[in-house]
């Protein structure tokens, strides 16, 4: 059995390496800058809404404060501390417009239409990636049914978000209330596990998108599958633009704009990489034989060239 080992290594490595050529194929093949390009400028405006429905959900538990600061503090480990510092500063301007009654009711509307636009956006990208369609034409109910999709996909990241706030917590108790083994092992250990719960929040948070945002139904092995190695590309990217584009100053080229033009180039980039995950786990359920089935609603379609002009 052991003299077969390399041989199915070998066999499972050039598996990989197919999956991984066509999923550039189909990556390429869809446009990824214009994908990418409108996740980026929806993102621009709906980030602040999004945050504040986020902070609405979780302020049911832990004040506003305590989960805004928690939310920056990551924000600025992704993106810089002057990135996030404007971030925080238009999330204030957006707050400072609420008001109460029926002013709060129009603002929850208005934020809700703002931050599912941005889901709507990907949704269509997504669908796109895995050629399906709405059959016949969307009506009103279907609409308001993705819209709702969307807002459950915001409170369901706002609640991964509080699982990783207090485990981060109750990892950051132990490391100053105990100490178990060597002080530097143990803040290194601990450093490693904060990494991987995050690298667990965010293939969970990757798969309830590929799983419940386009208009098919994903078998559960490839979602898993491939959120998992979008998270880790995501891992990679968030090395990889840090160097490129916090440490470099680049924002510094573009004077009071530079924060802006850094968080659409880090938008950009991060969106990249979700559309190559969303190829990848399309590929992947091909390749495994793993049945992609479209909703009720939906149907499957393709591309084909002819010689003569579309009768509209």
């Amino acid at each position: 059995m052991l003299a077969f080992m390399p041989s199915q290594f070998l066999y499972r490595v050039q598996q990989m390496l197919q999956i991984f050529r066509h999923t550039f194929l189909l990556f390429r093949n869809n446009d990824p800058l214009r994908l990418a390009s409108s996740v980026a400028f929806f993102t621009l405006f709906a980030l602040p809404p999004i945050l504040i429905l986020v902070i609405s959900v979780l302020g049911v538990i832990f004040t506003d404060a305590l989960i805004t600061g928690e939310l920056f503090e990551k924000l600025t480990g992704l993106v810089g501390e002057e990135v996030a510092g404007q971030i925080e500063l238009i999330l204030t301007n957006f707050l400072v417009l609420q008001g109460n009654g029926w002013a709060a009711a129009l603002s929850f509307l208005f934020l809700t239409f703002v931050s599912t636009t941005l889901f709507t956006v990907v949704q269509n990208s997504l669908n796109q990636l895995w050629s399906i369609k709405v059959r016949g034409h969307q009506h009103l109910k279907g609409a308001l049914r993705n819209r709702f999709r969307a807002l459950l996909i915001i409170f369901s990241s706002g609640l991964l978000f509080l699982a990783f706030l207090v485990i981060d917590a109750s990892l950051a108790f132990l490391n100053d209330h105990y100490l178990l083994v060597d002080e530097q092992f143990q803040l290194q250990a601990l450093q490693v596990l904060n990494r991987a719960l995050g690298f667990l929040v965010e293939t969970a948070w990757f798969a309830i998108i590929f799983r419940f945002l386009p208009f098919a139904h994903m078998p559960k092995q490839a979602v898993w599958v491939g959120a998992a190695v979008t998270a880790f590309l995501f891992l990679l990217g968030k090395i990889v633009l840090g160097q490129l584009l916090i440490k470099s100053n680049l924002g510094s080229l573009y004077a009071t704009s530079g924060s802006i033009v850094v968080l659409l180039l880090f938008i950009f980039y991060s969106a990249m990489i979700f559309f190559f995950g969303a190829c990848f786990t399309l590929v992947y359920a091909r390749y495994r034989n793993l049945p992609l089935h479209p909703k009720s609603f939906a149907t499957f379609y393709e591309w084909r060239e002819t010689d003569h002009a579309p009768i509209p």
